[in-house]
């Protein structure tokens, strides 16, 4: 794992009262499947072969879950764009080794903040 969640990390820490959940691990997050249901599952990976966020994608996709991605290539943009998921794939501002690069916090808050203004009539991909 690298340091594509430090984006959502800085939004947890920024508004504390913001229902973000962070998994930096296989498969999803410990929650109930209504609970995963309400959420959109953003998939962060750098070079887009992680394994913990393409292990996160298929189990997404098995329960029918709403998915955003956020890389640069891979095994992880390829899929995504072949189920016609949301896709940020020009994620070359990057920094890697730094905190939070500017752009990759402003992907983050663009896909939060789209998602709650389209609410539950979103499409699954």
């Amino acid at each position: 794992m690298g340091g594509s969640h430090e984006a959502g990390d800085l939004l947890k820490l920024i508004n504390s009262k913001l229902d973000i959940v962070i998994h930096s691990n296989y498969s999803l997050p410990v929650l109930s499947l209504g609970g995963l249901k309400e959420r959109l599952v953003i998939l962060s990976s750098y070079s887009g072969n992680t394994e913990e966020p393409l292990d996160a994608y298929e189990e997404a996709g098995k329960l029918g879950l709403a998915r955003a991605v956020i890389s640069v290539g891979g095994k992880l943009l390829e899929k995504a764009k072949k189920r016609r998921c949301t896709l940020c794939p020009n994620a070359r501002f990057w920094h890697r080794a730094s905190f939070c690069s500017t752009s990759q916090f402003k992907k983050f808050l663009k896909i939060y903040w789209r998602r709650k203004n389209v609410g539950r009539s979103r499409k699954t991909c």
